[in-house]
């Protein structure tokens, strides 16, 4: 898979409360993470912590290997992967896309059909537990595959840190 080269960042959008432990979490597994915020301070805080932050998401759905969705609701996700990813990346870039955002489960199953026949391998991943909880590894995902076609393991690999 070409987003599985040596190096290439896993991307997270929405770096809040949730976007920056996923980050902590990746960075700290060795897995190098580039960022987008619409808050500057956000961007900012990640350089801190190691990761790159870019200045939109073209760039980061461009140079990552998967893209992580941490946005405030279904709207805002809405917006980042038709509005910004899918149009960034064209049709059939097989980019995989985690929606770890709490969202309205029947909207993110109705936005699944409309991307991944466009090419992105889209993966619904509620989160339970706080921002606290998922910094410990306390949190618990319930990932949630629109598309059956592909195996958890192709998601796996992605955040897989061993060649």
């Amino acid at each position: 898979m070409p987003e599985r080269a040596a190096g290439a960042p896993a991307g997270i959008v929405g770096l809040g409360l949730m976007g920056e432990v996923y980050a902590r979490r990746l960075i700290e597994a060795s897995i190098p993470v580039t960022g987008f915020d619409i808050d500057p301070a956000r961007g900012a805080r990640l350089r801190e912590i190691g990761g790159r932050p870019v200045s939109s998401i073209a760039d980061l759905a461009k140079s990552s290997r998967c893209v992580i969705v941490a946005v405030f609701n279904t709207e805002q996700v809405e917006d980042v992967v038709e509005k910004e990813l899918l149009p960034a990346l064209g049709d059939g870039s097989g980019k995989i896309v985690l929606c770890m955002s709490t969202c309205d489960p029947d909207r993110v199953t109705a936005l699944a059909t409309r991307v991944i026949p466009r090419g992105i391998r889209y993966l619904d991943v509620p989160v339970s537990g706080t921002s606290e909880q998922v910094r410990r590894g306390d949190g618990v995902a319930f990932p949630r595959r629109q598309d059956r076609r592909w195996r958890p393991r192709q998601t796996r690999s992605q955040f897989d840190p061993r060649p």
